[in-house]
């Protein structure tokens, strides 16, 4: 699955890690705020990236298809490297336009304590992403805002998506084989659901049930064109 933030999205999580590195540099070295800044985008939005699907794809799938001791610590040396790299580049722009001080090596050499607070930082817009993800952003936000302890009566689109000849393939490869095959198609799937803002309501055996608000439904044939996005 590809998915790519959007704008607001984009610039909201900017803020957020520039405000941790502002906190870190304040609360360390007790100035520093651009620095802390800067240095605080360019090691967590490459981890967030990764995470996002947005850089080294395969690489995440090659990781996520390990067994979960190993797709820990994979994810976790990972995210170091892709840190690392993210350090070296806020301290090479630093450094050439003269706000930094400290030599090369320090500019380009992190701390362990510098990685472990990006990690800190990090995993939990990790975490919050992906739940977000598994339930679908209008069921996320209405989760927050608290729409379900209330009823609500509204008109929504409903798309139907069987996969055909799924039981043939089940009989001829075998049930493991048709739940892994399922699990890749989904994921899949879901990449034209967000793009045309729906989201995906159940799961049922080989079928999944998608849904729109009518109005976003309707707008620009956001229905019709993610079929046709699915089928491709």
């Amino acid at each position: 699955m590809r998915w790519r933030f959007s704008t607001l999205e984009f610039i909201f999580l900017l803020l957020v890690l520039a405000g941790s590195g502002v906190a870190y540099a304040w609360v360390v070295y007790g100035d520093g705020a651009l620095i802390g800044a800067t240095f605080a985008v360019f090691i967590c939005m490459p981890v967030l990236a990764f995470e996002r699907r947005i850089i080294l794809r395969r690489l995440y799938r090659a990781i996520h298809s390990l067994p979960t001791p190993a797709f820990l610590l994979s994810s976790i040396a990972v995210y170091f490297a892709v840190e690392n790299l993210g350090f070296v580049a806020a301290g090479v722009v630093l450094k050439v336009t003269g706000v930094l001080q400290q030599s090369w090596s320090e500019a380009m050499v992190p701390s362990f304590n510098v990685l472990v607070y990006a990690l800190v930082v990090s995993g939990p817009i990790i975490f919050v992403l992906r739940v977000r993800e598994l339930l679908g952003r209008d069921v996320f936000l209405s989760l927050l805002m608290g729409r379900y302890r209330k009823p609500v009566q509204e008109e929504r689109v409903f798309l139907f998506v069987d996969v055909a000849g799924s039981t043939a393939y089940a009989e001829r490869f075998g049930d493991l084989k048709m739940q892994e095959y399922l699990g890749k198609l989904f994921a899949e799937l879901a990449d034209p659901v967000l793009r045309y803002r729906g989201s995906i309501d159940d799961y049922i055996g080989d079928a999944a049930v998608i849904t729109w608000p009518f109005d976003r439904a309707v707008a620009d044939a956001a229905v019709i064109r993610c079929v046709f996005d699915i089928l491709d």
